[in-house]
Parts: structure tokens; sequence; C-alpha cells
């Protein structure tokens, strides 16, 4: 069995589930990802990332993308 480890949400692979623990980010973007289902103690998968580019995540039964640099201020543990 793998150990959970924390990781920003920009290092996770391709198809793997995490649980977010922290957002470390501005008041106004941590509300509109609360909005999209993106909070504390919430699983996301990543679906589909590039290099340097937008990050694709589904939370819930919502998909949507996030910008890299959005990504790497979201603490995770992966599973």
């Amino acid at each position: 069995m793998q150990k959970s480890q924390i990781k920003l949400l920009s290092e996770i692979a391709q198809n793997t589930f995490a649980t977010v623990i922290e957002i470390d980010h501005q008041p106004s973007f941590i509300l509109k990802a609360a909005a999209l289902g993106l909070k504390i103690n919430k699983l996301v998968r990543v679906l589909h990332k590039s290099n340097n580019g937008p990050i694709c995540i589904k939370v819930n039964t919502s998909s949507f993308m996030i910008r890299a640099a959005d990504a790497a201020k979201i603490k995770v543990i992966s599973e």
C-alpha cells in the first residue's frame, strides 16, 4: 500500500485522486473555487494536464480547468 503524502495540486499526475487540505490563495479565488465544489476535504481527480498549461480537474460531477499557477497554491493529500 502506498503511503499518502502532501503535494501541490499541480504536482499530481493525470488520472490521480487527491483530497484538498489547504487553499493558500486570495479570498475571492477561494469563494469562486467553493462555488465550483473545490473545498477543503473534497476529493478531486486530475483528468488532464499538460506542461505549464491548465489542469483539468473533476470535483463531484463538475469538471473544469484551473491554471497551473493557481493549482500550485492548493495543497492535497494524494490517494
